[in-house]
């Protein structure tokens, strides 16, 4: 598009349909059709609605080849069994080059056996950051052991977590097929994008408004795409939200199997299955006959199963029943009868609701997560639930209304199974004669259940900037050559061509390194290729048109030509009757004259 030109003239790039610039470099006006009447000055501010969250990926499970045991951060390469094949091959034998792509940038670094997994995430880390590398400000990769897991057979691998939200975001690793094979990356938290209320005003206060999901708002102002870059920053976790069911009375459940029987109290409020199951395990502990009955979460329902105990008679049948339920004790979903062996809860979806359980035995106490926007903050307060007696979830929705009571230019959300702090300005907000208002966010974990909140989360303290402007102002000339195509006055014809530049057809930073990467190209090659043929065909309707036109003008020469013509001859013929009528007048004139004199002459003639 860039090199398609006419009399050094640009014909593909929307400037000779619109002339557009703008106070930040953040943003971009791609012309899309006729701008007509949307010629002028704007202001565009770009607010949050919801936040997305940034692609994370993780390696798979790294172990020593020694001993089988799970690698961690100062673990060489050449001391993990993954980088040697079934053979004992090392794949680091000869140094091999890393290639990292994404942001339309590429990257790449050298590994070789004695870099350590520490060293790998740190120039993994510089290669994202860097903008020589693919700029991805407030990227992280790091190494996980089991100390962030608190699972014992959970840690040693490596965790990119990328520094942009949705798909701008996404990384992709290219390598020998022996390297890919060996750290085994893949997406574990895809990337969801933020959605952004686009607002417009023009000099007159006309305001237009657009919620767009991703950087670009369509048909914002007419003819024009607004196109933005601009980051809201963030700090997100990568776990912790579960499924619970809200109690609001407090409930009961009767249960009997084997040769004993058992109510269970369920107190109100809002209840994890897991501790649902505690509960209820804890009620049947204290039922002797109840021995070999048990609770636990299968593919997210409560079970409750039965296994006879040797001590027991075998004339005990293998049965579970299932008794009167008080309160909201139906909202477990467990239907009255007897079940042979096990029974499966189906929990009414109504009363389901998400949170983050509290319950832990590590620690007693409160958690504190401090958030601040660099201006003024806020505190969530979280109290350690230590018993599996009692309500133990703290919900999303309740957590969202006490932190929107504060005056803090953050929202939570709820992005699959975490939360995520994100700035509501996307972008640094500008100020007349004032300092701008940075798009920040800091999160703080403090209290006896920071460690708790942490690991709970996969959330660590820290700050993290946004980038871009969430407000500038857009300008816009109306360049798009007219034609007059009629003989009276208005019958013109405006062409516009609009922007076909790889960046506004959505084609300038395609990976074609991954699968995924490949079927995400495909999609938007289709799309591009649909706004081509379309272009084309409005440019062929122009060119209909003109032709049209010229043909219609080329007939309407020959038909005035023929009728100057026509009207030329006649003038001539009547110049010639005129010419002959007098030529006649006078010739007659003349034989009268002399008629006249002959008399007199004749007279004269005998008198001499």
């Amino acid at each position: 598009a860039n090199g398609t030109e006419f009399n050094t003239k640009k014909l593909l790039d929307g400037s000779q349909t619109a002339l557009i610039s703008a106070s930040s470099n953040s943003v971009t006006g791609i012309v899309n059709g006729n701008v007509g009447a949307a010629a002028g000055s704007y202001d565009v501010t770009l607010s949050l609605i919801s936040g997305g969250i940034s692609e994370m990926q993780r390696s798979q499970i790294l172990s020593l080849k020694e001993t089988g045991s799970l690698a961690h951060g100062g673990t060489q390469l050449q001391s993990i069994a993954q980088f040697y094949d079934a053979n004992g091959v090392f794949a680091l034998g000869v140094p091999q080059t890393l290639t990292l792509s994404g942001n339309g940038k590429s990257a790449t670094l050298t590994l070789d056996g004695q870099m350590t997994l520490d060293n790998l995430a740190a120039a993994m880390q510089n290669a994202m950051v860097s903008n020589s590398g693919l700029g991805l400000a407030n990227s992280k990769v790091s190494t996980i052991n089991t100390a962030q897991t608190e699972i014992a057979s959970m840690g040693g691998y490596l965790q990119v977590i990328s520094g942009s939200i949705g798909d701008a975001g996404q990384v992709a690793f290219s390598s020998d097929q022996k390297i890919v094979d060996a750290l085994g990356l893949n997406v574990s938290r895809e990337a969801v994008e933020s959605r952004v209320r686009v607002n417009s005003r023009d000099a007159f206060g006309n305001v237009v408004q657009s919620s767009v999901a991703g950087n670009q708002a369509s048909s914002l102002l007419n003819g024009i795409d607004v196109q933005f870059s601009s980051q809201a920053a963030q700090i997100a976790g990568i776990k912790g939200l579960e499924e619970g069911i809200t109690f609001e009375n407090a409930s009961t459940l009767a249960l009997s199997a084997g040769t004993g029987a058992v109510v269970i109290n369920i107190a109100a409020g809002t209840w994890s299955l897991e501790q649902l199951s505690r509960r209820i395990n804890s009620a049947i502990d204290g039922v002797a006959g109840l021995l070999g009955t048990s609770a636990s979460v299968v593919d997210g329902e409560i079970r409750l199963s039965y296994e006879r105990p040797a001590s027991v008679a075998v004339t005990v049948p293998n049965i579970i029943t299932i008794g009167a339920q008080g309160g909201d004790g139906a909202r477990l979903g467990l239907v009255a009868g007897t079940y042979s062996g096990f029974v499966d809860a189906r929990k009414d979806m109504e009363y389901v609701e998400w949170g983050m359980s509290l319950y832990t035995t590590a620690v007693a106490g409160v958690g504190n997560i401090s958030v601040s926007d660099g201006i003024s903050g806020t505190e969530l307060v979280f109290t350690m639930v230590t018993n599996g007696l009692t309500a133990d979830m703290a919900r999303v929705v309740t957590i969202q209304a006490d932190f929107k009571a504060n005056t803090v230019n953050i929202r939570i959300d709820q992005v699959g199974s975490t939360l995520a702090f994100t700035s509501t300005l996307v972008g640094n907000y500008n100020r007349d004669n004032v300092a701008y208002l940075s798009s920040r966010v800091t999160v703080d974990l403090t209290g006896p259940g920071d460690t708790f909140l942490a690991n709970k989360l996969g959330m660590l303290s820290g700050t993290a900037k946004g980038s871009g402007d969430s407000n500038f102002k857009l300008f816009v000339v109306d360049n798009s050559p007219q034609f007059q195509i009629g003989a009276d006055q208005g019958q013109v014809m405006q062409v516009a061509m609009a922007n076909m530049t790889a960046e506004s057809l959505g084609v300038d930073k395609l990976d074609m390194t991954t699968v995924k990467g490949a079927n995400t190209a495909l999609s938007k090659i289709n799309k591009a290729i649909d706004k081509v043929s379309a272009e084309r065909s409005k440019l062929g309707s122009f060119q209909n048109r003109l032709e049209f036109a010229v043909n219609n003008l080329r007939n309407t020469h020959s038909n005035l030509t023929a009728s100057e013509s026509r009207i030329r001859d006649a003038d001539i013929a009547l110049e010639m009757i005129e010419f002959t009528r007098n030529q006649i007048i006078s010739q007659s004139g003349t034989a009268m004259l002399a008629q006249a004199n002959m008399v007199p002459q004749g007279v004269l003639q005998l008198l001499r």
